[in-house]
């Protein structure tokens, strides 16, 4: 699934798109899907722009759920691709995982009580930090992560925790 994502700089917030302020408040994804995110930083909202020097920037995309800052992650990359320089439109490039045993565990996948979530509503925010600085952050965004129906084909779940 590939998305693209656009971060208006001025309020930190993810948008519709360039020129369209309307804050993007909520992401939908599929459990055990990989996604592909392309993420556009916008000055005055309209024009992609680069947001550090690429050898030293740092990103991180991480999704927990809602309202619980204090576990661990549910997906999480800190793996990025970072636009070629002097790109016209500059993009950041990510590939999330949402086959994540963490994942798994919170929809309550394979349970035999008939409990298993059919979608979750979870929380997420794209992280950048140059040199080791301070980090900059979007708002928190909603994420609502459905089940998915047809099984077998996502392979073995990874551990979403990052390492430190």
């Amino acid at each position: 699934m590939d998305v693209k994502l656009y971060v208006d700089l001025e309020t930190l917030q993810l948008i519709e798109g360039p020129g369209f302020r309307n804050p993007v408040s909520t992401l939908r994804f599929k459990r055990g899907d990989a996604a592909r995110l392309e993420v556009f930083f916008l000055t005055n909202s309209t024009t992609p722009t680069t947001i550090g020097d690429p050898t030293t920037l740092e990103l991180q995309f991480g999704i927990k759920p809602r309202g619980r800052y204090d576990v661990g992650y549910l997906v999480y990359e800190p793996d990025w691709t970072m636009p070629a320089p002097g790109a016209e439109n500059p993009s950041y490039l990510c590939s999330p995982s949402f086959n994540t045993t963490e994942l798994d565990s919170a929809m309550q996948v394979g349970s035999s009580t008939g409990s298993e979530l059919s979608e979750i509503t979870l929380m997420g925010e794209i992280t950048w930090r140059e040199d080791n600085g301070e980090a900059t952050s979007t708002r928190t965004f909603l994420v609502v992560v459905e089940n998915d129906v047809n099984r077998g084909t996502e392979g073995v779940p990874s551990d979403a925790e990052p390492a430190y």
